[in-house]
């Protein structure tokens, strides 16, 4: 789970829980937002808690607030700029971030594991359906991420 977050060029210690993922999703989304929008986003109860997030980040310096009661990424710690794209890269699991890099280590150790379990139990039919499957779970969670990378970049 990410606590804290060094981009190299200032330190993120200080955007930890709720504020880190509102940080976050002002990342992904890459443009203005308002309260509303970040409270549907994170599935927030009120507006008035991002409201109260969002004024947090606009005064540790992170997010600039417009005129028009909008919040955006101040351009030193754009994506493109500081190359975090590592940071956006995760799942929102329980209202925590976990790297995408965790969940896809700990289902090829799982499969790795059953792979043996059906080697050894001279039980290949199993271990073929199995390997089946697992490219049916990952295959499209990457196809997924090759698509948003393009995206991206354009």
């Amino acid at each position: 789970m990410i606590k804290g977050i060094d981009g190299g060029n200032g330190s993120f210690s200080n955007l930890t829980g709720m504020r880190l993922q509102v940080f976050v999703y002002l990342l992904k989304v890459g443009r203005e937002v308002g309260p509303t929008e970040v409270r549907h986003g994170l599935g927030l109860k009120t507006a008035s808690h991002a409201s109260y997030h969002l004024s947090k980040l606009v005064e540790d310096g992170y997010v600039m607030k417009n005129t028009n009661n909008t919040y955006v990424i101040r351009p030193e710690y754009n994506v493109r700029s500081l190359r975090l794209n590592a940071m956006v890269d995760y799942f929102l699991i329980n209202g925590s971030l976990w790297p995408k890099q965790a969940f896809y280590a700990t289902f090829l150790l799982v499969t790795l594991i059953f792979d043996l379990v059906f080697i050894a139990m001279n039980r290949i039919f199993l271990l073929q359906m199995f390997t089946v499957l697992s490219l049916l779970v990952m295959l499209p969670l990457q196809i997924r991420d090759v698509i948003l990378m393009k995206r991206g970049v354009e």
